[in-house]
């Protein structure tokens, strides 16, 4: 009885460890013929990362998964403008990060009139405020929040994904030189928004 419970799973874990040795533009072509188990694989890989980075970038929107899934769909759809060469996360990142834009662009117009203003309250509400180090969080938050998407974006990337310049500019489209760039406006839009904060 053992032994046919082990001889029924080995397909599986084999089929499973040929799966997990297939490159990810492979595995991305293979998901665009329907195949499951290559899906499976992509979203193993990189989903939790992707969706940590969504989150990170755009947390406001409670909306993660879904646009994690929608970046998956897209990437498959659109596997043919990825280049061979290119690193397939910094692709999918890239394409995520257009779908949560076009979540906050399509959400801003359904709740410009009927907005919450409590649902915002972020940072300040909660007796851990009240924490050295839960104040410091909510600075960074707050500050995060007040920057436009694209430095927002950047900082999260950089700093909170350990994102390379090189990475960063694959997945901007943009050459070295105008990710550090960017990245010093951003610094310099965060130093801006914390100025009040270091003072006090």
């Amino acid at each position: 009885m053992i032994a046919k419970s082990v001889a029924w799973a080995l397909p599986l874990a084999f089929g499973r460890a040929a799966y997990q040795a297939r490159p990810d533009v492979e595995l991305l072509e293979l998901a665009g013929r329907r195949d499951e188990a290559a899906c499976r694989e992509l979203l193993d890989r990189y989903g939790p990362r992707l969706l940590g980075i969504v989150q990170g970038a755009h947390g406001d929107l409670h909306a993660g998964e879904d646009i994690v899934q929608e970046a998956f769909l897209r990437a498959i759809q659109q596997r043919g403008q990825l280049r061979q060469e290119a690193s397939f996360f910094p692709w999918l990142v890239r394409i995520g990060l257009r779908v949560a834009i076009d979540l906050r662009r399509k959400t801003k117009r359904e709740t410009l009139v009927a907005e919450d203003p409590e649902q915002d309250a972020g940072p300040e509400a909660g007796p851990d405020q009240r924490l050295v180090e839960a104040e410091d969080v909510a600075q960074v938050k707050l500050a995060l929040a007040q920057l436009r998407p694209y430095p927002r974006e950047l900082l999260v990337l950089r700093y909170f994904n350990g994102f390379s310049v090189a990475e960063l500019a694959d997945v901007y489209e943009k050459s070295d030189v105008a990710i550090r760039k960017d990245l010093q406006r951003a610094r310099d839009a965060m130093r801006d928004h914390l100025s009040d904060w270091f003072k006090g």
